[in-house]
């Protein structure tokens, strides 16, 4: 287990997400690729440029989540972890399970948010989409309550 995709969204549950991923990587000796999908503003789909406010209101956006991740990775990095921040663009799953395909994953961690019933149905899930889609097996760290139980 030589390379591991870790999905991350920057929620509250990253922190418990970078400490499995440490774990593993520290018992396997392997590259961690940390990985936030950026989805396209929907008001920009279709659209060749767009007004420049948004233009530059998004670019903005890119420019925080790209520096997040690479601080995330640059943490990693200083604690002794082969680490490697990746922002990507698209829609979160497929976008994922490309990087993880190209990447040559053998291990995908995601987290779980947890949501259920009407939420689940309505905003889906991303961990569960991933499941039967993925290259490689997948590591799905429930959110803290879901372990305090």
């Amino acid at each position: 287990m030589k390379k591991i995709v870790v999905a991350l969204d920057f929620s509250d549950q990253t922190s418990e997400i970078l400490a499995h991923a440490q774990t593993f990587a520290q018992i396997f000796q392997s590259k961690l690729w940390l990985i936030h999908v950026a989805d396209p503003e929907p008001e920009f789909i279709g659209m060749s440029t767009g007004p420049q406010d948004q233009r530059d209101r998004l670019a903005e956006i890119y420019k925080n989540e790209h520096h997040h991740i690479q601080e995330e990775a640059k943490l990693l990095r200083d604690q002794g972890f082969e680490t490697v921040g990746l922002l990507v663009q698209g829609q979160t799953v497929p976008a994922l399970l490309k990087e993880a395909e190209k990447l040559g994953a053998d291990l995908i961690i995601v987290g779980s948010h947890g949501r259920s019933g009407l939420q689940k149905f309505l905003l889906g899930s991303v961990s569960q989409e991933i499941l039967p889609k993925a290259p490689c097996p997948v590591l799905v760290i429930p959110p803290k309550e879901e372990l305090a139980q």
